[in-house]
């Protein structure tokens, strides 16, 4: 068979190409393109080769899919925790009073915030919840404010539960205490004390006397009057202190007390063994004792 009649077969009619029909003579496959410029025979699209392929397939078979496999979350939080009380439950609600925010995201996400300059009493929180979410510093550019930790948790569930107590996003200045049982009620101001509250111990000096006198102050703060009101009537009625009235000072309104309410407060929040605390605002009550 002429050379020409059999290139044409072999390409147009077998569907080969270049490289296959110089595997199948035994020679270079540019010999074989130069053949078919000599003889003038038009070379068939690179694309009609790839149809064909496709073409005699057959059905595609997909491969089976890998099973799912879970991977337990290191963020995983008891969503339960606030909805039994105890006395770590009260503590960091009180506490959530103070120092938490929350919010919810453009997408409906919802998420509770804790931030505090003290990094070891979060870590005692995060305990607490069993959280596994790491903790966030926030670096303060303004020297006076001292930079802060902050733990953010996602929980639809715990969200809900703090609307149930009264809690709800931009509290700052309509925040009310939720209803706390008695027994708890210690471990409740103790967590609000260590969120906005201050304790003071210095010597005064008063006009009717020639040695200055030990002082002991007790501070509350809140943006929401209401809010104060109800720390000083729970502090009233449990502790035996003086019912106070808040005073608008600045932005935000403060309660004080004195030496003798501020140690009957000492006894009240500090009654029971626990770890939660602000060690550095105890220590304060304790400098005034011990001395």
């Amino acid at each position: 068979m002429p050379l020409l009649r059999l290139l044409r077969k072999w390409h147009w009619k077998e569907n080969l190409k270049h490289r296959d029909i110089a595997s199948r003579l035994k020679i270079p496959r540019s010999t074989v393109t130069r053949w078919f410029h000599y003889f003038n025979i038009p070379t068939q699209p690179g694309s009609r080769f790839t149809n064909l392929n496709l073409l005699n397939m057959g059905p595609r078979k997909t491969p089976p899919a890998k099973p799912k496999t879970s991977k337990p979350r290191p963020w995983k939080v008891r969503e339960e925790f606030f909805e039994t009380w105890t006395g770590e439950m009260a503590y960091i609600l009180g506490f959530f009073c103070a120092d938490g925010t929350l919010t919810v995201n453009p997408r409906g996400s919802r998420y509770l915030a804790l931030q505090i300059s003290d990094r070891g009493l979060l870590l005692k929180i995060k305990a607490c919840f069993g959280i596994g979410h790491k903790l966030s510093l926030k670096r303060h550019r303004t020297a006076n404010w001292k930079d802060a930790w902050r733990i953010q948790i996602g929980s639809k569930r715990i969200f809900n539960r703090f609307i149930e107590l009264g809690i709800t996003p931009q509290k700052a200045y309509r925040l009310r205490m939720p209803v706390v049982p008695k027994e708890y009620a210690a471990d409740f101001i103790r967590g609000y004390f260590d969120g906005d509250g201050g304790a003071w111990f210095g010597y005064v000096h008063k006009n009717d006397r020639k040695m200055p006198t030990k002082a002991l102050v007790t501070t509350f703060t809140s943006c929401s009057n209401g809010m104060l009101m109800d720390v000083a009537l729970m502090l009233s009625r449990l502790a035996g202190v003086r019912l106070k009235q808040p005073r608008f000072s600045g932005k935000a309104f403060r309660i004080f007390y004195s030496t003798w309410d501020s140690r009957k407060i000492y006894q009240f929040i500090y009654h029971t063994k626990t770890n939660l605390y602000l060690a550095r605002k105890k220590v304060v009550f304790e400098k005034y004792l011990g001395t």
